[in-house]
């Protein structure tokens, strides 16, 4: 199994990717526990040490792990939707590519060394470019969490030199000068199962009944009307909803749930699920942004960095071979990188430096 791994100046995009996710989702980061890394063969241990060498003429790994008990109680693999390790790359004395992998075996930061370490087992990410000092690295750490959740045994992460080249080294949690330890962001479709239906109560009285709430916004069409399932912005003053343009990089506004003509009155999908004409082929889960090349279309932008310098409408809920008409989770209009509410347990992922 491998992964896309995707190297950035900053960790704040990867935490508002996380975050910005519909509001039934919440993002957690949980405890490092301990890194070290062995030179194979030699007896000496490293847990103490301020960085985690990977590669050289030893061929020296690394190991972080994780406490995934930090998540709530009862907390499941199918609530998982995604979960991220974050290395920072502290040193390139080489450059070339790792390997990350799950340990396959028990460990402890005092004891660990080249003569006891664990092995790699599962995959998680193979042949991973590493080249620049002070950037991180992006890992896709989603199918090992969810192992580890239905009861394969947790023995963290290893990263392993994949050439005989890579000569690298990753902050560790004893790291005082940049600090960055290693992080796993994991993001929960929701907090748990639900529990056991407990006994009716009593009938009360009715109460009034409220009015009908609505998941659209009514806008007048401006010129040229608006087109079912596109991107729509405003324009003028007062403001008139008209269909987003390639440049449309922010103010997106919705989509329009239907074709009208000027001056008439158009609902348009602000927040949650919504269907989008897509200028291309999707993957599900992918951020989605305006088509630059096709007005009031929707474009699959990818998923493994936060896009920064545009405006993040949702994510894609279906993988499609083509363009065409297709389901997405709507995050809600604002400028540039639009934000939600969120709840975040556990410490914040760290700046960059």
């Amino acid at each position: 199994m491998s992964a896309r791994i995707v190297a950035g100046r900053g960790i704040r995009p990867l935490l508002l990717g996380l975050l910005l996710l519909p509001v039934t989702a919440f993002a957690q980061t949980v405890p490092l526990t301990q890194d070290s890394w062995v030179i194979p063969g030699a007896s000496a241990n490293f847990g103490n040490s301020a960085t985690l060498s990977v590669g050289g003429t030893n061929a020296t790994a690394a190991l972080v792990q994780f406490d995934l008990t930090a998540l709530p109680p009862g907390t499941f693999a199918s609530n998982v939707s995604k979960a991220m390790l974050t290395l920072f790359v502290d040193k390139v004395n080489a450059a070339g590519t790792v390997n990350i992998s799950v340990a396959n075996g028990g460990w402890t930061e005092p004891g660990v060394n080249g003569n006891n370490a664990p092995a790699a087992a599962a995959a998680v990410a193979s042949g991973v470019s590493v080249s620049t000092t002070g950037t991180y690295l992006y890992v896709d750490a989603t199918a090992a969490v969810q192992a580890w959740l239905n009861g394969t045994t947790n023995s963290g992460f290893v990263i392993t030199p994949n050439d005989g080249v890579v000569t690298i080294s990753f902050d560790s949690k004893e790291n005082t000068t940049t600090s960055h330890p290693a992080a796993l962001a994991i993001t929960l479709a929701s907090a748990g199962p639900a529990g056991a239906t407990g006994s009716n109560g009593t009938n009360g009285a009715t109460g009034a009944t409220g009015a009908a709430g609505s998941p659209t916004v009514s806008y007048t069409a401006g010129s040229g009307g608006s087109t079912i399932n596109k991107l729509t912005i405003l324009s003028g003053a007062p403001s008139t909803a008209i269909t987003a343009t390639t440049t449309s990089v922010s103010g997106v506004v919705g989509i329009a749930t239907a074709t009208v003509s000027a001056a008439s009155a158009v609902a348009v999908a602000q927040v949650g699920s919504a269907s989008c004409v897509f200028d291309g082929a999707t993957t599900a889960g992918d951020y989605v942004q305006a088509s630059t090349t096709t007005a009031g279309d929707c474009h699959d932008v990818g998923r493994y960095i936060y896009p920064t310098g545009i405006q993040v409408l949702g994510v894609v809920l279906s993988t499609n071979g083509s363009a065409g008409t297709y389901n997405m989770t709507l995050f809600g209009p604002g400028p540039g990188n639009a934000t939600v509410n969120f709840q975040c347990n556990g410490p914040a992922l760290p700046s960059a430096r």
